[in-house]
C-alpha cells in the first residue's frame, strides 16, 4: 500500500509533509539511517523532475531536517560464511 504522500501532486507537497513522513518511518523502528537515504532519494527525484524535466515543483523534501546517519558499522565474516559466500558466487555464473 503506498505512502499517504505518494498520493499526493507534487505541486501540493510541502515541507510538513516530509517531516511527517519521517516521524512516521522513525516510529515504526526504521533506522535513522534509512529514512535519512529515503529522504535523500525523494530529493533527487524532485530536483531531477524540476531540472531534467521542467516540472514547476519546490523540492520541500531537500529543507527537511534529516536524521543523523548513525554510527559507522564494520562486519567481518565469521566461520563458515565465506565459504558459503563463494559457493554462491559460483552458482551464480
Amino acid at each position: 500500500m503506498a505512502h499517504p504522500i505518494a498520493l499526493q501532486r507534487l505541486a501540493a507537497l510541502q515541507s510538513a509533509d516530509f517531516s511527517d513522513y519521517r516521524e512516521e518511518r522513525l516510529s515504526k523502528e526504521v533506522s535513522g539511517k534509512t529514512v535519512r537515504e529515503e529522504l535523500i532519494l525523494l530529493s533527487a527525484v524532485l530536483t531531477t523532475a524540476r531540472e531534467e524535466w521542467s516540472i514547476p515543483v519546490e523540492n520541500w523534501a531537500r529543507r527537511v531536517r534529516k536524521p543523523s546517519p548513525g554510527k559507522h558499522r564494520e562486519r567481518r565474516l565469521v566461520s563458515d560464511e565465506e565459504a558459503k559466500l563463494m559457493a554462491a558466487c559460483r552458482k551464480s555464473k
